[in-house]
């Protein structure tokens, strides 16, 4: 089952946040690794979110804090997380696939 974060059209919050993992557990993260967050529309659609940087908290939690462009188009949408390691090493999570968002249209 894939995963799926749901954010209402417009909101800045909640910010998305991951235990980045793959099929083998969770990912730890080192001292100078970098992770962006992208996200674009279902089947090669336009992409919505280019490579923004997320914040690597306590216990390898990864975060990304929404712009409210990035939640401008309702639907679903297609995510996924870059980790670019000091060495310029390059893992992208999840690799079997998406992050599903869902962004909820709004009432008015």
């Amino acid at each position: 089952m894939a995963d799926t974060f749901t954010i209402k059209q417009g909101d800045t919050s909640p910010a998305l946040a991951r235990v980045l993992e793959t099929a083998q557990g969770p990912i730890p993260l080192e001292v100078g690794d970098r992770v962006t967050f992208s996200m674009r529309r279902p089947y090669g659609g336009p992409v919505i979110v280019d490579r923004q940087p997320c914040q690597i908290r306590e216990g390898n939690v990864v975060v990304y804090f929404w712009h409210d462009r990035d939640t401008a188009v309702p639907g679903l949408h297609e995510g996924e997380f870059q980790i670019t390691r000091a060495d310029g090493s390059i893992e992208t999570v999840p690799n079997g696939g998406y992050l599903v968002v869902n962004v909820v249209e709004t009432v008015a």
